[in-house]
C-alpha cells in the first residue's frame, strides 16, 4: 500500500513501532498487518530499491494519513550517519 503527498507523489509508509502502523490500518488499510523490517535489510536493501523504483518514503504518518516524504537516499544517509553513533 502507498500513499500519496499533497502534490501526488507516491510514498511507502514506514512507522518506528508497529503499534503506530496498527493504528494507521482502518479504513482502506483495514486488513493490513504490520511487520518489523531489521534497521540494516531497511537501510541496504528497501531504501536502495526504493530509490532504483523512484518511489519516497513516507515516514510515520498519522491516522489522518499525514507524514513526512523524505527521499530514499536522503533518509538512508541520516540513518547510516546515526547508526556510526551506536556502532
Amino acid at each position: 500500500m502507498s500513499v500519496c503527498d499533497d502534490d501526488g507523489n507516491n510514498g511507502i509508509p514506514f512507522w518506528p513501532h508497529s503499534e503506530y502502523a496498527n493504528a494507521c490500518a482502518r479504513d482502506e488499510w483495514s486488513g493490513y498487518e504490520s511487520s518489523a523490517v531489521e534497521v540494516h535489510e531497511f537501510v541496504d536493501t528497501w531504501l536502495p530499491n526504493l530509490l532504483q523504483q523512484g518511489v519516497s518514503v513516507a515516514v510515520f504518518p498519522t491516522t489522518s494519513m499525514k507524514g513526512v516524504f523524505v527521499n530514499p537516499l536522503q533518509l538512508r544517509t541520516a540513518i547510516k550517519d546515526e547508526l556510526k553513533l551506536y556502532e
